[in-house]
């Protein structure tokens, strides 16, 4: 009986041991592939694998390099898979286990807070929408609609206007 319960652990042991060995750590396999092109000092299109938070960040030709839990979407995942042109790494390949181990990691990556961070950098992209002008606080101080924003800004931070520039000042 303890020779078979030896066995066992044994034979478990080395089951842990090679799938330990098969997952190979996500800024490791960045890091071995992408490092010549994408290091901190010389990061080809604004994306950089010096740390898993740069990759996620990603660069400026496809935004968000990872969306969390995604990686039938995340940029990152499509380029290295040749879904995205060019395929990366430039003049090679990752092997198919590297690339299960990064959609692993992404898959596993908790989902971004959605809200104004997250969205900031789309504005450009937004058609712009029309608001009515708030109501102003000190009507006598607004001298077009603009004025009633930017006083709405200062009544909500508890502040007032400053009082009017002399000419000389403003020339």
């Amino acid at each position: 009986m303890r020779l078979w319960a030896y066995t066992r652990f044994a034979a478990l042991t080395c089951i842990s041991l090679a799938g330990a060995a098969a997952s190979v750590p996500p800024l490791e396999i960045f890091q071995k592939n992408c490092v010549q092109c994408h290091s901190e000092k010389l990061h080809t299109s604004g994306f950089s694998v010096a740390s898993l938070e740069s990759v996620i960040q990603g660069g400026n030709k496809h935004g968000r390099g990872v969306v969390a839990g995604h990686p039938e979407t995340s940029p990152v995942i499509k380029l290295l898979k040749g879904e995205l042109a060019p395929r990366m790494p430039m003049g090679g390949q990752l092997s198919d286990a590297d690339i299960a181990a990064l959609e692993d990691w992404v898959r596993t990556l908790p989902p971004a807070k959605q809200g104004a961070a997250s969205t900031a950098w789309r504005w450009p992209y937004e058609k712009p929408v029309r608001k009515d002008p708030p109501n102003a606080s000190n009507a006598g101080w607004v001298r077009n609609p603009i004025d009633n924003f930017i006083l709405a800004k200062l009544d909500s931070a508890g502040l007032k206007p400053a009082p009017p520039a002399a000419k000389r000042t403003l020339s």
